[in-house]
């Protein structure tokens, strides 16, 4: 009486089990991208909500606003907040506004990246990477 066997052979599931490793390597390694790129987005949202604050407070007092760090810029520009992770304290790290009467720079990087991003008024008015 033949029996026959079913089932998987082992060669056939360590392909399967490689397969799947290299599959995750790669999946891990773009999920990092992601996070930084997210993590860039949120530092470059935060600048430019500071701006748009520092120039309605410009339009109503004839002067820009100087502060360091996400509470001080809160407390001194009426209607910026600053992006915050979930423990509540603030997502940007290095943030702040240098200014004189008619010229503005602002920096802001994320806690967990590397990037730190400038605005400079007197230098075209965009947003750049300061380290890239």
């Amino acid at each position: 009486m033949n029996r026959r066997q079913s089932g998987f052979s082992m060669v056939e599931l360590l392909i399967i089990i490689s397969f799947i490793a290299i599959l995750a390597a790669i999946a891990l390694s773009q999920y990092e991208g992601y996070k930084t790129r997210a993590y860039d987005a949120t530092a470059k949202t935060d600048l430019r909500n500071g701006l748009g604050a520092e120039e309605a407070f410009f339009s109503e007092n004839a002067t820009y606003v100087s502060c360091s760090g996400v509470s001080d810029c809160e407390n001194q520009l009426p209607g910026f907040l600053g992006s915050k992770i979930s423990d509540g304290s603030p997502a940007c790290d290095n943030y702040s506004y240098l200014a004189n009467n008619q010229h503005l720079i602002g920096e802001a990087s994320h806690r967990n990246s590397e990037a730190k991003f400038v605005y400079d008024s007197s230098a075209g008015g965009s947003i750049i990477l300061a380290n890239p």
